[in-house]
């Protein structure tokens, strides 16, 4: 856990100083300072890069140790990266050759996406998430390193009373400022992106170490935000001024300035930390499957029996019902516990206290916040007797229907409903209208007050067009169907249903089919309400591709494209009639 955040920290500090440098200071005039900089910036790069190395190496000890496990991890290529892009960064000042630029950057990338690879993002076959993944890190590396390294600088700068290389600084703080804001911008929405992707519900975040860690970095970005746009308040006109400015006013004003960067660079690096340690947790970004399930199984010597049922009106909460013989229900008294986890995760680790209901029947409540193989662990404990205990083993499935979904960045949720198309419009005027005022603010046509609800009303804006835009879908789900629908689509439709559906769905779509009976019980009507909560792309993607964990079979090889239309017509039909 603790090497994953040094992994982490020591990457994107090593890529965030010389990105710093390149995109801030390497062009300035102050040739001194740029060389000082330079210099200093190498030994945090040869530090970080160390550091990174070192976590990478400790990592994969036991791979080294163990020469019939030897196996050529992805991120061994970082291995290399590492020196080349030191070297090329050392190079960079006595040359100033535009290849030693590109050849940093480049490799800094490649380095970025390395890390990347191994990720949650990439294990769900998702570009879009893995790329939301890699720009994440680039802001992070761009605003975190370069913030530190700003920090480092005033601290130099003003220790050794350098202060010829005020006006410089300042060149420099404004420069950093428009980087620093569309990188924090960025790695909201980016971090936004990533989080809706990998976490279900609330549930899964009360639940998990994962949940708990995102807790941790949401408190540190938001506190991150209220030094940010106090230091825009309090600075941002400051720098014109600090051009201006005599000598004592440039250090007292720059003092102030250096205890915010600083504040602000310690919460930076430990948000860092905390999502190196992130790393090490598996997301919960599947719900469970509850079913009822009943478990028979030893406690001690004495034979146990537990039912396990969900709780109605809850997609994530069950019931458990402990029946115990009569004989270990003397003495009276008895306190019996639940503690549920996933062994090889920890995750979800969670105790339930169970009451007696009966004369040898307990009852308890559980919340299960991700699918994967549970160990339930039982604990009887008689009074003025050793505690009892047993564990059972149990496997809860992901919900059937989420295994395709993906998250998109979808246009088409956008004329969905009218509520969505409000939203947007409204989340785009924001994005236009706020960014404008910054832009007024930042070239000193509006006050500095004008910056701060500049950011807020950005930050808004995109969270307005994120929350119609960024779906968990089926690639399908918002397709329209090109199957108008007419009496003669439902009847045709009805009779693709009638040969390929009825045996399961029934004849008249209430779930008693002959096959369905005989193998799984009554299923799903199709003339329940929740039918009207699905899109008829939705419905068309369970057609094509059917749903395994169901039973159900794909029908892309049997049924043409618009017979499929057609019978979603016709299950339409069952609900709101034929139309005329």
């Amino acid at each position: 856990m603790i090497i994953n955040a040094i992994e982490l920290t020591g990457l994107l500090l090593l890529i965030g100083g010389p990105l710093y440098f390149i995109l801030v200071c390497q062009s300035d005039e102050e040739t001194a300072l740029v060389e000082l900089l330079h210099r200093h910036i190498g030994r945090l790069t040869i530090l970080s890069g160390g550091l990174y190395l070192f976590s990478v190496l400790i990592s994969e000890l036991k791979v080294f140790l163990d020469i019939d496990q030897l196996s050529l991890s992805i991120e061994y290529l970082n291995l290399l990266l590492v020196p080349v892009y030191i070297f090329c960064f050392i190079k960079l000042i006595g040359l100033r050759k535009p290849y030693f630029n590109s050849c940093v950057i480049g490799s800094g990338l490649a380095m970025l996406i390395v890390y990347s690879l191994p990720s949650y993002s990439v294990a769900q076959t998702d570009l879009f998430l893995f790329a939301s993944k890699v720009i994440h890190l680039i802001a992070a590396a761009i605003w975190g390193g370069g913030l530190i390294v700003y920090a480092y600088l005033l601290w130099m700068v003003l220790n050794k009373n350098k202060v010829e290389y005020l006006p410089t600084i300042s060149r420099w703080g404004i420069r950093f400022s428009i980087l620093a804001i569309t990188s924090f911008l960025v790695i909201l929405i980016s971090g936004a992106i990533l989080t809706v992707s990998n976490v279900h519900s609330m549930a899964a975040v009360d639940g998990t170490l994962y949940g708990s860690a995102l807790k941790t970095k949401i408190a540190l970005v938001i506190l991150l935000l209220l030094i940010f746009l106090f230091d825009i308040f309090k600075t941002r006109t400051g720098f014109n001024k600090l051009l201006n400015s005599n000598a004592e006013q440039a250090v007292s004003l720059y003092g102030q300035l250096r205890l915010l960067v600083t504040f602000m660079s310690v919460a930076i690096f430990s948000v860092i930390v905390v999502t190196g340690i992130m790393t090490t947790f598996l997301p919960p970004n599947t719900a469970p499957f509850l079913t009822p399930q009943t478990w028979v199984f030893n406690a001690g010597e004495y034979p146990v029996s537990i039912e396990m049922q969900p709780i109605a009106g809850s997609s994530n909460s069950i019931r458990f019902e402990l029946f115990v013989p009569d004989e270990t229900m003397q003495p009276a008294g008895m306190l019996v516990n639940f503690n549920l986890y996933i062994p090889e995760t920890s995750v979800g680790i969670m105790k339930a206290e169970a009451i007696q209901v009966s004369q040898n029947s307990f009852q308890g409540e559980a919340t299960f916040p991700m699918p994967g193989s549970w160990r339930l662990e039982l604990e009887l404990n008689k009074p003025g007797s050793e505690l009892i205990t047993g564990s059972y083993d149990f496997e809860i499935l992901p919900l059937p229907l989420d295994k395709d979904l993906k998250t998109y960045l979808s246009y088409s949720s956008v004329i969905y409903s009218t509520s969505n198309k409000i939203t947007f419009i409204v989340g785009v005027l924001l994005l236009f209208t706020y960014g404008w005022l910054i832009w007024r603010s930042h070239s000193g046509k509006s006050p500095a007050w004008i910056y701060v609800a500049g950011v807020v009303g950005v930050l808004t804006g995109f969270y307005l067009v994120l929350s119609v835009t960024l779906v968990k879908t089926y690639p399908s789900t918002y397709w329209d169907n090109p199957q108008s629908y007419t009496s003669k689509s439902v009847l045709t439709g009805e009779a693709s249903y009638m040969e390929y559906c009825a045996e399961c769905h029934g004849q008249a779509g209430q779930g008693d089919g002959a096959w369905a009976i005989e193998n799984r019980g009554v299923i799903p009507s199709l003339l329940s309400p929740h039918m009207d909560v699905h899109t008829d792309g939705e419905i068309y993607w369970w057609i094509t591709y059917g749903i395994p964990s169901l039973a159900m079979p794909p029908l892309a090889q049997e049924l043409s494209e618009d017979k499929r239309w057609q019978i979603i017509n016709y299950i339409r039909s069952l609900r709101h009639g034929i139309p005329l």
